[in-house]
């Protein structure tokens, strides 16, 4: 009896330890998930003090192994913050600034001058 519970046991740990594992691997530490946050909320304070921030969101990338964070503001600009290769944070914030006022432009063009209903999204890559 004592040697089958030991086995139970065994095997109940290596596959809850296999699922953290896997869990981490495909979502990151969830430790460093929250330091990321609060690191993007300072760099956003010190680079950017006049942006009112609505929402933030931090992801994983298993392929990459980074971080990254999705800033939208209060005017609805989503701003992308990761980390370089020297692992100092960098944003795209002129680029989604240029792409936010592209589209507006073109939304207003469209709108009057081909249909009032039409949607366009302009991306720069």
């Amino acid at each position: 009896m004592g040697k089958r519970k030991f086995l139970i046991w065994s095997l109940l740990t290596t596959f809850i330890v296999l699922c953290l594992s896997i869990f981490v691997y495909f979502n990151g530490n969830p430790w460093k998930n929250r330091e990321f946050a609060q690191s993007v909320e300072r760099y956003m304070k010190a680079t950017y003090p006049e942006i009112a921030i609505k929402h933030q969101s931090v992801s994983y990338s298993f392929k990459e192994m980074k971080y990254y964070a999705t800033v939208i503001t209060n005017s609805d600009l989503a701003i992308r913050i990761s980390t370089d290769y020297d692992n100092q944070l960098v944003d795209n914030y002129y680029v989604a600034k240029w792409q936010d006022e592209v589209s507006k432009s073109i939304i207003m063009y469209i709108n009057k001058h081909i249909d009032p209903k039409a949607k366009v999204q302009f991306f720069i890559e």
